[in-house]
């Protein structure tokens, strides 16, 4: 039992705390005001409740990656909910590291559009993105997007890569065209076809770079919560079951747990 627990556990906690495993600088790439075309363009593009629903999207590919594994399949089967208590562990976390992110990646975004399109051209490319054509597929594509090439090679890797997110990308946008309605898809096309849309479409393998920066980045803060969040997520859904087996536990990892409750406040 042990072992299996052992097994688990060092699985769970590599692949989740492979989330800040990149180094990245903490700063937006401009310190440009943030107002005009490139700004609204920015929001359009990267609200904060499109982010959360990315992350829950990666986050559930993930829980689909582990439940794979034979180590947490057979702890998942000697403790049944044990993902699923990862997960409600993780969630609230994740949901703060996005609104902390959220202004940060924008801001990147911002950078970006302010450096390559024309004020003219950041306008279309708003009423574009914000239209009811775009939107309709955008809430088609987050019911096709599944995340699952970005997870597999997060949990290998130890980091999310652009080759990754693309494949995601386009396996969900193909997946997604062929649902549309016709009449949405070919606004989509005359849009890619003038000169707005083509600069801006042009734009799109250094936003993934933008994506794969801010991916790859947790806070010092919440980096130093996961460790003990997923310990004692562990120790409780075991505790719900077999509590000796739990006792056991906590008094083995106590220090592993201390010393991620301590580094909370040091990081602040």
């Amino acid at each position: 039992m042990r072992k299996l627990l052992g097994g688990a556990l060092l699985l769970a906690l590599g692949a989740l705390t492979a989330l800040p495993a990149a180094a990245v600088e903490t700063t937006p790439s401009s310190t440009a005001a943030t107002t005009g075309a490139w700004h609204d363009l920015a929001v359009a593009i990267a609200n904060e409740e499109q982010m959360q629903a990315s992350s829950k999207r990666l986050l559930d590919a993930m829980m689909e990656q582990f439940a794979q594994d034979p180590d947490m399949a057979e702890m998942e089967t000697e403790f049944p909910g044990m993902l699923q208590s990862f997960r409600s562990a993780m969630t609230p976390l994740i949901q703060s590291e996005i609104a902390h992110t959220t202004p940060l990646y924008r801001a990147d975004l911002e950078a970006l559009y302010r450096d390559k399109l024309s004020e003219p051209h950041a306008r279309e490319a708003t009423a574009f993105v914000t239209s009811p054509q775009f939107q309709r597929f955008l809430e088609t594509y987050g019911k096709n997007a599944r995340m699952r090439t970005t997870a597999r090679d997060l949990i290998k890797t130890e980091q999310v890569t652009s080759d990754a997110i693309l494949s995601d990308v386009r396996s969900s946008a193909l997946q997604t065209s062929l649902q549309m309605d016709g009449a949405d898809l070919r606004y989509m096309e005359e849009f890619y076809a003038t000169e707005a849309g083509i600069n801006f479409k042009a734009l799109n393998p250094a936003k993934i770079e933008i994506d794969r920066k801010w991916a790859n980045y947790v806070s010092p803060e919440a980096s130093a919560q996961v460790v003990p969040l997923v310990l004692n997520a562990m120790i409780e859904h075991v505790g719900k079951t077999d509590p000796d087996t739990a006792a056991a536990m906590r008094e083995n990892l106590a220090g592993l747990i201390e010393a991620g409750e301590e580094a909370v406040p040091a990081a602040q």
